[in-house]
Protein backbone atom coordinates (compact mmCIF):
# COMPACT_ATOMS: atom_id res chain seq x y z
CA UNK A 1 0.00 0.00 0.00
CA UNK A 2 3.16 2.23 0.82
CA UNK A 3 4.16 1.62 -2.64
CA UNK A 4 0.66 2.63 -4.51
CA UNK A 5 1.31 5.45 -2.50
CA UNK A 6 4.42 6.53 -3.38
CA UNK A 7 3.37 6.16 -7.29
CA UNK A 8 0.61 8.28 -6.67
CA UNK A 9 2.93 10.90 -6.05
CA UNK A 10 5.03 10.12 -8.80
CA UNK A 11 2.79 10.20 -11.15
CA UNK A 12 -0.02 12.31 -9.98
CA UNK A 13 -1.84 12.81 -13.48
CA UNK A 14 -2.21 9.32 -14.61
CA UNK A 15 -2.87 7.96 -11.28
CA UNK A 16 -5.30 10.73 -9.99
CA UNK A 17 -7.67 9.60 -12.59
CA UNK A 18 -7.30 5.85 -12.16
CA UNK A 19 -7.48 6.04 -8.19
CA UNK A 20 -11.08 7.86 -8.51
CA UNK A 21 -12.33 5.14 -10.75
CA UNK A 22 -11.66 2.16 -8.57
CA UNK A 23 -12.47 4.04 -5.07
CA UNK A 24 -15.83 4.99 -6.74
CA UNK A 25 -16.83 1.30 -7.80
CA UNK A 26 -15.72 0.47 -4.22
CA UNK A 27 -17.82 3.52 -2.58
CA UNK A 28 -20.87 2.51 -4.74
CA UNK A 29 -20.95 -1.44 -3.63
CA UNK A 30 -21.08 -0.15 -0.08
CA UNK A 31 -23.99 1.74 -0.33
CA UNK A 32 -25.71 -0.64 -2.22
CA UNK A 33 -25.08 -2.73 0.45
CA UNK A 34 -23.41 -5.32 -1.31
CA UNK A 35 -20.07 -6.10 0.97
CA UNK A 36 -20.02 -6.25 4.23
CA UNK A 37 -18.12 -3.99 6.56
CA UNK A 38 -15.71 -6.62 6.87
CA UNK A 39 -15.43 -7.01 3.26
CA UNK A 40 -14.98 -3.76 2.64
CA UNK A 41 -11.47 -3.61 3.76
CA UNK A 42 -10.52 -6.09 1.28
CA UNK A 43 -12.25 -4.93 -1.50
CA UNK A 44 -10.67 -1.62 -0.89
CA UNK A 45 -7.39 -3.74 -1.23
CA UNK A 46 -8.40 -5.29 -4.17
CA UNK A 47 -9.14 -1.78 -5.34
CA UNK A 48 -5.73 -0.71 -4.30
CA UNK A 49 -4.32 -3.12 -6.15
CA UNK A 50 -6.33 -2.75 -9.29
CA UNK A 51 -5.44 1.19 -8.48
CA UNK A 52 -1.41 -0.34 -7.90
CA UNK A 53 -1.77 -2.64 -11.76
CA UNK A 54 -3.63 -0.08 -13.45
CA UNK A 55 -0.68 2.37 -12.85
CA UNK A 56 1.44 0.23 -13.63
CA UNK A 57 -0.52 -0.38 -17.14
CA UNK A 58 -0.60 3.71 -17.41
CA UNK A 59 3.39 3.64 -17.09
CA UNK A 60 3.54 1.17 -19.29
CA UNK A 61 1.67 2.86 -21.67
CA UNK A 62 3.41 6.26 -20.94
CA UNK A 63 6.78 4.53 -21.55
CA UNK A 64 4.98 2.99 -24.79
CA UNK A 65 3.74 6.22 -25.86
CA UNK A 66 7.20 8.20 -25.35
CA UNK A 67 9.11 5.32 -26.99
CA UNK A 68 7.02 5.94 -30.15
CA UNK A 69 7.25 9.34 -29.64
CA UNK A 70 11.08 9.17 -29.82
CA UNK A 71 10.92 7.15 -32.55
CA UNK A 72 8.95 9.46 -34.95
CA UNK A 73 11.51 12.29 -33.73
CA UNK A 74 14.40 10.30 -34.93
CA UNK A 75 12.66 9.40 -38.01
CA UNK A 76 11.69 12.99 -38.04
CA UNK A 77 15.26 14.02 -37.52
CA UNK A 78 16.65 11.37 -39.85
CA UNK A 79 14.34 12.79 -43.01
CA UNK A 80 15.46 16.37 -41.55
CA UNK A 81 19.19 15.43 -41.80
CA UNK A 82 18.76 13.93 -45.51
CA UNK A 83 16.41 16.72 -46.75
CA UNK A 84 19.51 19.35 -44.85
CA UNK A 85 21.89 17.27 -46.79
CA UNK A 86 20.18 17.42 -50.22
CA UNK A 87 19.64 21.34 -49.91
CA UNK A 88 23.30 21.51 -49.07
CA UNK A 89 24.17 19.76 -52.22
CA UNK A 90 22.12 21.77 -54.55
CA UNK A 91 23.04 24.67 -53.24
CA UNK A 92 26.98 23.16 -53.61
CA UNK A 93 25.46 22.35 -57.09
CA UNK A 94 24.53 26.22 -57.64
CA UNK A 95 27.65 27.53 -56.48
CA UNK A 96 29.92 25.34 -58.59
CA UNK A 97 27.62 26.11 -61.78
CA UNK A 98 27.78 29.67 -61.05
CA UNK A 99 31.83 29.59 -60.66
CA UNK A 100 32.09 28.14 -64.16
CA UNK A 101 29.69 30.74 -65.53
CA UNK A 102 31.65 33.25 -63.94
CA UNK A 103 35.58 31.99 -65.19
CA UNK A 104 33.89 31.58 -67.89
CA UNK A 105 32.66 35.25 -68.12
CA UNK A 106 36.06 36.47 -67.05
CA UNK A 107 37.59 34.41 -70.10
CA UNK A 108 35.60 36.39 -72.17
CA UNK A 109 36.17 39.54 -70.42
CA UNK A 110 39.75 39.08 -70.92
CA UNK A 111 39.84 38.12 -74.70
CA UNK A 112 37.62 41.51 -74.77
CA UNK A 113 39.97 43.12 -72.94
CA UNK A 114 43.36 41.93 -74.62
CA UNK A 115 41.36 42.45 -78.18
CA UNK A 116 40.93 46.54 -76.98
CA UNK A 117 44.63 46.50 -75.96
CA UNK A 118 46.17 44.97 -79.03
CA UNK A 119 43.69 48.15 -81.23
CA UNK A 120 44.60 50.30 -78.65
CA UNK A 121 48.53 49.47 -79.20
CA UNK A 122 47.67 49.36 -83.23
CA UNK A 123 46.03 52.99 -83.05
CA UNK A 124 48.99 54.44 -80.95
CA UNK A 125 51.52 53.12 -83.26
CA UNK A 126 49.43 54.42 -86.33
CA UNK A 127 49.47 57.91 -84.76
CA UNK A 128 52.59 58.10 -84.46
CA UNK A 129 53.18 56.73 -87.49
CA UNK A 130 50.95 59.72 -88.55
CA UNK A 131 52.13 62.31 -86.56
CA UNK A 132 55.85 61.42 -88.32
CA UNK A 133 54.39 62.01 -91.74
CA UNK A 134 52.57 64.96 -90.47
CA UNK A 135 56.26 66.04 -89.55
CA UNK A 136 58.04 64.87 -92.66
CA UNK A 137 55.49 66.57 -94.72
CA UNK A 138 55.39 70.41 -92.90
CA UNK A 139 59.52 69.86 -93.33
CA UNK A 140 58.83 69.29 -97.44
CA UNK A 141 56.24 71.92 -97.38
CA UNK A 142 58.74 74.33 -95.82
CA UNK A 143 61.38 73.42 -98.03
CA UNK A 144 59.63 73.90 -101.33
CA UNK A 145 58.39 77.36 -100.04
CA UNK A 146 62.37 78.50 -99.12
CA UNK A 147 63.41 76.83 -102.28
CA UNK A 148 60.44 78.71 -104.58
CA UNK A 149 61.50 81.80 -102.68
CA UNK A 150 64.69 81.45 -103.24
CA UNK A 151 63.65 81.18 -107.41
CA UNK A 152 61.60 84.16 -107.36
CA UNK A 153 64.72 86.30 -105.92
CA UNK A 154 67.02 85.28 -108.17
Amino acid sequence: MNKCKNEEFNHMSFEIQNWFQPNFILKQLAMDGLPSNNNLEELELEGQYLYCTSSTSNEQEKKEIDEERKQRRMVSNRESARRSRMRKKRQMNQLWAQVLRLKGENHELLEKLNHASESHNKVVQENTQLKEETSNLRQTATYMQLCTHDLHNF
